[in-house]
């Protein structure tokens, strides 16, 4: 299954000396560097949380935990998702932009050229990710058909 780094909701937890590289989506770590920086690849996308004694004190007050022990990793974890600190819109740069075009309907569709635009502008949202994983051939057809527009018999 092929996905970009956008999907993996990478952050980069700078705490205590050490660098740890997330997945916000699969909740686990993906690598961790000890007194170094990370760098490079999928490691320059991702957002940057600093998790300093402040960010513990409130990690542990949302948690209820008492006393001065750092709290553990999946709390730290859970407390990132729970306050929207990267939010999924945020993260990196873009990998790949996709674009459509009022042709890629028309030319196999029955729709006039303003009908088409109307069409991908109602619909972008519902193109945008599905298009990057399951293809042209399959998202705008399905969602032409559900509107009840028919294909060209040419």
């Amino acid at each position: 299954m092929w996905f970009d780094e956008r999907q993996l909701r990478l952050v980069v937890l700078d705490w205590e000396g050490d660098q740890e590289l997330w997945s916000l989506t699969y909740r686990k770590m993906i690598c961790m560097a000890d007194d170094s920086t990370l760098s490079g690849g999928w490691v320059e996308t991702a957002a940057r949380i600093t998790i300093d004694a402040e960010m513990e004190k409130k990690i542990n007050a949302y948690f209820g935990n008492e006393g001065n022990d750092p709290p553990s990793h999946d709390e730290v974890l859970q407390y990132i998702i729970n306050h929207d600190l990267v939010p999924e819109e945020g993260l990196g740069r873009p990998y790949a932009t996709l674009s459509w075009h009022i042709g890629d309907i028309t030319d196999s569709w029955d729709l006039t050229d303003e009908q088409a635009h109307d069409f991908l502008a109602r619909n972008e949202k519902y193109i945008r990710d599905p298009l990057t994983q399951w293809g042209n051939e399959s998202v705008l057809p399905t969602l032409l058909q559900e509107e009840g527009i028919k294909p060209r018999e040419d």
